[in-house]
């Protein structure tokens, strides 16, 4: 259960275990987080304060920043080539051997490799397209490889001496991960149910009878856990477009990787200073914001923006009006599971399709190209319309408006392209009228 501001902002989150809230300051950016549930007094359990480019550091810890680059949180160092991507990583504990890892890139900016601690090294391919399909290590006889779809990851393949170990089937419903199936020693396939945070981080499991199959670790509000152990049914998955590899800490990020343990990416971004001012940041508020590339933060209003100005004409983009209603509508759309919005979304292009079907069985036509029906239902089909409503899905203005008229829905207007039923019927696509 989450709990939102006006802005739009989460303020607190309730699971089976605990409950956490969220104190912000006016730019939206998270100043504390504070624990409670199951009769506990609520208490504070990170404070965080902000550099003047905006940089976190946590309250109690030593966390140093030099041109936006982590380098010292506590015990860690970071040191970095001319580039400035990071080439080491050394942890020093008093009475331990320094742990150091080491990391190595090509021209194009692309991690390639990976030493660690304990002598192993783990070398990464990329495609053409920048996407990186294998990992693996020969001191360990691993490897594995990834098969995308786009920008996303559809499937992850393990092997151990050349022979497969793992299968699983990733479904995506926009950045967010909706359905996990894995391959069983036995040949057959368990399908798993996935609830996530708002900024796509996987929570839990659920197997086809309800069942919690795998619920995620407590980690920081950057997304570090409190445990490096993973369980068999675990998606790897951090952030949205995140993928977690254990052998390094940091988050495969699409076109960078990402450190949780500073909240920040460990090379710059492509393209500079061009970027913003700080070229390592992620983003200001990693609870409601996102980076699913490496390349740009987004909130969760500006992809719901982005997915229904996909919908609109080419080139088109919803009113501000709409804008506003969709912010206004915000909490409500991110409280449903991804379960409950792909059912509406299901439900409602099966009843666009018996509206198609019933006018054309009506008036002998074949369906209009470029038009979907509108919710009102004409008097003949027991509505209380006498025309059918066509919204059309093409046009030149913006989302279809007439100039300085609000398109479909805003302000309760909607272009009507209307075709009448019977002998009289117009012929397809005329518009009859503009109501408001």
């Amino acid at each position: 259960e989450y709990r939102y501001d006006g802005a739009g902002n989460v303020t607190g989150v309730r699971t089976n275990r605990d409950s956490e809230g969220y104190r912000l300051d006016k730019t939206g950016r998270v100043l504390s987080v504070l624990t409670g549930g199951a009769g506990r007094t609520p208490t504070t359990e990170t404070d965080y304060h902000y550099t003047r480019t905006g940089l976190p550091q946590e309250k109690g810890r030593l966390t140093e920043w030099e041109a936006g680059r982590l380098v010292q949180r506590d015990d860690t160092y970071y040191t970095y080539d001319r580039a400035g991507r990071l080439v080491r990583r050394q942890q020093v504990k008093p009475g331990f051997r320094a742990q150091v890892w080491h990391y190595r890139w090509d021209s194009r900016n692309q991690l390639r490799a990976v030493d660690t601690p304990t002598g192993e090294t783990w070398y990464y391919r990329y495609d053409p397209f920048g996407r990186r399909v294998s990992k693996r290590c020969a001191e360990r006889g691993e490897a594995v490889r990834y098969l995308w779809d786009g920008d996303q990851i559809a499937e992850v393949r393990h092997y151990r001496q050349g022979q497969q170990t793992s299968r699983r089937h990733w479904v995506h419903n926009g950045w967010e991960l909706v359905v996990q199936q894995r391959h069983t020693a036995a040949g057959g396939w368990e399908t798993d149910f996935v609830s996530s945070a708002p900024n796509g981080a996987p929570q839990a499991l659920y197997d086809s009878e309800g069942e919690l199959r795998w619920q995620a670790p407590k980690a920081t509000l950057w997304g570090q856990r409190a445990v490096a152990e993973t369980e068999s049914a675990d998606p790897g998955l951090a952030f949205a477009g995140q993928l977690r590899d254990s052998e390094s800490g940091l988050c495969y990020n699409r076109f960078r990787y990402y450190d949780p343990a500073g909240g920040g990416y460990i090379s710059p971004d492509p393209i500079g200073l061009a970027g913003g001012h700080n070229p390592y940041a992620y983003v200001h508020n990693p609870l409601g914001w996102i980076d699913p590339l490496g390349l740009a933060g987004c909130s969760t209003l500006d992809r719901i923006i982005a997915d229904a100005n996909k919908v609109a004409s080419p080139g088109g983009h919803i009113t501000p009006k709409q804008a506003e209603i969709l912010k206004g509508n915000l909490p409500v759309v991110q409280r449903r599971s991804a379960f409950q919005n792909r059912l509406s979304r299901k439900e409602f292009v099966r009843d666009q399709k018996y509206l198609m079907s019933q006018w054309e069985a009506n008036t002998g036509r074949v369906w209009p190209t470029g038009a979907t029906p509108h919710h009102i239902i004409p008097l003949e089909s027991g509505g209380a319309n006498k025309w059918w409503n066509l919204m059309p899905t093409h046009g030149a203005l913006p989302n279809h408006s007439l100039p300085g008229i609000p398109g479909p829905h805003a302000a309760g207007g909607v272009l009507r392209t209307t075709v009448q039923q019977g002998r009289k019927a117009l012929p397809p696509g005329t518009i009859t009228d503009l109501r408001l």
